[in-house]
């Protein structure tokens, strides 16, 4: 093993092997217990993703680490600073699972899970794996367990495609159905706009609960220009 990695990094972490080990196993362990949970739900991050940004946490936070304490009498040396990165790195991966809808919220859930992943990640790599675990622990309880309170309290949610026809090309009605879209909290995979025989045709597609699902509608009616709307339940 000395042969393989060179003297100087053997000294280095001669006495960490066991401790960096047991920071990779953990980093799995509390990674890939989110991961599961968000692959079960077929989420953007699933299991591998929340496992390769635990680890990635884990591996600048421990090189900081040793950095700082490698680093020669009179040269200081901030530990933090390689590890700060990590939070800004995580940021662009949160910022492109939540465009990737299309403008709209859905994916946040996602982003934030993707944020606390790193943090526990770091909290591993500083030296606190009880902390880490119960942090993990806290967070499958909060993605599992409250979505069903949620579930229970708004209803299950339901696949709904929607085709919004209005009477004619009225450009204001068709900004006020995309807003009733785009600002009624669902989870929107859809939203397009087509021209039809000199009049628009909005179709929606999107997951949401029952009750959500009726005020949509009920808000749709409400806007004078429109003729018919057909819903299709998957």
């Amino acid at each position: 093993m000395q042969l393989l990695i060179g003297q100087s990094e053997w000294n280095t972490l001669r006495g960490a092997w066991l401790p960096i080990g047991f920071k990779v196993v953990l980093a799995i362990l509390c990674g890939g217990m989110i991961g599961l949970e968000r692959e079960l739900k077929h989420k953007p991050a699933g299991l591998r993703t929340n496992i390769l940004i635990c680890l990635g946490a884990v591996l600048f936070t421990t090189l900081s680490v040793l950095i700082a304490a490698a680093a020669e009498p009179g040269h200081p040396s901030d530990p933090a600073r390689i590890a700060a990165q990590v939070v800004t790195g995580v940021g662009f991966l949160g910022g492109g699972m939540i465009m990737q809808a299309g403008g709209s919220v859905t994916g946040l859930t996602s982003a934030a899970t993707v944020w606390v992943v790193a943090a526990i990640g770091v909290c591993i790599g500083l030296g606190y794996p009880i902390t880490a675990f119960i942090f993990s622990i806290t967070v499958v309880f909060t993605l599992y367990f409250l979505s069903k309170v949620d579930n229970k309290l708004l209803g299950k949610l339901h696949c709904y495609e929607t085709w919004i026809h209005l009477k004619s090309m009225d450009p204001a009605a068709r900004a006020e159905v995309m807003e009733t879209f785009q600002h009624g909290d669902l989870e929107l995979t859809r939203l397009s706009v087509d021209e039809r025989d000199e009049r628009y045709q909005i179709v929606a597609k999107y997951y949401a609960a029952e009750v959500r699902h009726l005020r949509i509608q009920a808000a749709l009616w409400s806007v004078s220009s429109v003729d018919r709307i057909d819903v299709r339940v998957t």
